[in-house]
């Protein structure tokens, strides 16, 4: 049987949350975004970033100060283990099979995934050229590159005559499939300090979620841990999702 190899990379990213970082993320959202189902919604940091302008920093340094402890203990801030989730159309029909689900968490929160998953590893990962080059969900890439292959592809195996073998990997539900705490180990391989891993197991393992619908909010919260057993799926929505389904898909494709 042949030897397994997969490529680590020793060097780990930095889990530092700086006042140049919270600008960037909140500058870019609109103040319209639904977030935070505590009430602390985007237009609050929004008026935050005027205080940064001004050379206040107060707000933003107790805020990243609060974060950046609660990323460094692996231990998220109580009302991090809430969210909402509600049903999206697709715009292709008003049927059940065209909705789809997003789970709305603290901006905060989202601020913190970003910053670590969304954008810190992800292109740590890249620098390193620790993703395989077929894959396609990443910063730089769009769907018409995958097209553009899959139609070479096709049209040198017609021209030449040759044999070939085309995978399309498009999971459906795809964030649903992914298991969180072996996601952490993917995770490590690319840079992730062991303590954000501790931190996102955590996350996932006492988040509870309330059902959002034009009814209201439900009375009552369902979770994914059973008997101290957290089951698959990670935050939908959030900034986190994407490339954790993106580095435990990745593990197949290098060996």
């Amino acid at each position: 049987m042949d030897k397994i190899i997969i490529k680590k990379i020793n060097e780990e990213i930095s889990l530092t949350l700086s006042v140049e970082d919270f600008k960037k993320y909140f500058s870019l959202k609109q103040e319209r975004t639904a977030s935070s189902p505590s009430g602390r919604h985007m237009g609050h940091y929004k008026v935050i970033i005027e205080c940064i302008c001004r050379e206040n920093f107060l707000l933003p340094d107790l805020i990243l100060a609060i974060a950046q402890t609660s990323l460094a203990t692996a231990s998220p801030l109580a009302r991090w283990h809430h969210a909402s989730q509600v049903m999206l159309e697709k715009g292709k029909g008003s049927f059940v099979e065209n909705l789809r689900i997003i789970q709305l968490c603290e901006a905060d929160l989202n601020f913190v995934l970003h910053k670590i998953w969304g954008h810190g590893l992800t292109r740590h990962a890249l620098s390193h050229n620790a993703l395989d080059k077929a894959q396609f969900a990443l910063p730089g890439q769009t769907c018409n590159n995958a097209v553009l292959n899959k139609v070479l592809f096709l049209d040198l195996s017609r021209q030449l005559f040759s044999p070939g073998i085309l995978v399309d990997y498009d999971a459906s539900a795809a964030f649903d499939w992914v298991l969180a705490n072996l996601s952490m180990v993917t995770c490590q391989r690319v840079g992730l300090p062991r303590i954000a891993g501790y931190f996102m197991t955590y996350l996932l393992k006492h988040m509870t979620f309330h059902l959002i619908t034009g009814f209201g909010k439900s009375a009552k919260c369902y979770t994914t841990t059973v008997d101290e057993v957290t089951g698959q799926g990670v935050l939908q929505g959030s900034s986190s999702a994407a490339p954790l389904y993106i580095f435990n898909s990745d593990i197949p494709t290098n060996i």
